[in-house]
């Protein structure tokens, strides 16, 4: 199966509310058989007819939806940290994102990066990705080995080191 984990979409009308992380799942065949997008997260009604609306889903399905992408797609606008993009690679699923410079800064070499306001530019990096079966497998192997940056204790050691910083500067 075909399937495609695409976070943030940036140009929705609604728009995801903090803590609402949009996502949409594009399936099918490898083959010529068109994807099937299936859209879960925060409201994507400008998708309606054109898409399989599922609404949120919890960890368990969304981690499922990871492990099952042939990529997974994050082309903000605007992200604080990406953890899409780090959750994806962590799974072992190749990563395009947009050229937000967090984005950029959390995936370097491990993700494809293309301009988020061009959807042809997203689109060519989607069929790249589909259709290159070693690019997958290095940006997989790439992403794993990035995401191992990004544990949350590794995040606390950072945190407590920066606040002893600061304390040691007063």
């Amino acid at each position: 199966m075909l399937r495609r984990q695409i976070a943030r979409r940036p140009d929705d009308e609604a728009g995801p509310s903090w803590g609402q992380e949009p996502h949409a799942l594009a399936r099918g065949s490898a083959g010529s058989e068109p994807a099937e997008l299936v859209l879960a997260g925060a409201p994507f009604a400008r998708f309606a007819g054109r898409a399989r609306l599922a609404g949120f889903v919890g960890d368990d399905e969304l981690a499922a939806l990871y492990r099952g992408a042939l990529a997974v797609v994050v082309p903000s606008l605007d992200e604080g940290f990406g953890l899409p993009a780090a959750e994806a690679m962590a799974s072992g699923v190749p990563v395009i994102t947009s050229t937000a410079p967090a984005l950029v800064e959390v995936t370097g070499d491990a993700a494809l990066h293309a301009d988020e306001r061009s959807t042809r530019a997203i689109a060519a990096a989607m069929l790249r990705v589909s259709a290159d079966a070693e690019l997958r497998r290095t940006l997989s192997a790439r992403g794993i080995e990035r995401a191992r940056a990004f544990t949350w204790r590794r995040c606390a050691e950072l945190t407590r080191d920066a606040f002893r910083a600061a304390a040691k500067t007063r």
